[in-house]
């Protein structure tokens, strides 16, 4: 009888021992998956925020190199995998890059320039002499 009651004792230590091992490899599973979600996450913030001061940059400086001035640009073709929209506020004086899910703003230096959503990842930025212009 002592035997019986030790195996039964030993039984109830391992299902208690595996029940709190699957509590915590839970928690571990889902505390990875929220990291995840947020590295990516971050990684597109980061990515806009490039694309966004980059664009600021060379606007600044086709603006203040003078009339005539001529910049190529080559913006990245997504970010995270995915479509974005550069939108320039003259009002604002600002750049917005729209991607999958958020946005980036970021002053420019200048506000020589008009409101218009930029369509191509790349053309040319001109300096037109009474403004700055983005084909």
């Amino acid at each position: 009888m002592i035997q019986m009651t030790t195996r039964g004792q030993t039984a109830i230590e391992f299902m208690f021992f595996v029940a709190i091992s699957l509590v915590i490899l839970t928690a571990s599973f889902i505390f990875s998956s929220n990291m995840n979600a947020d590295t990516i996450a971050l990684g597109r913030k980061f990515e806009a925020e490039n694309v966004c001061k980059h664009f600021s940059v060379l606007i600044s400086s086709a603006a203040t190199s003078g009339n005539g001035t001529v910049i190529e640009y080559l913006l990245p073709p997504q970010i995270g995998g995915s479509n974005y929209s550069v939108i320039l506020n003259s009002s604002s004086v600002s750049i917005t890059v729209d991607y999958l899910k958020g946005s980036q703003t970021c002053l420019i230096p200048t506000a020589n320039f008009t409101t218009l959503v930029v369509a191509n990842k790349t053309g040319f930025i001109k300096n037109m002499g009474k403004g700055v212009v983005i084909e």
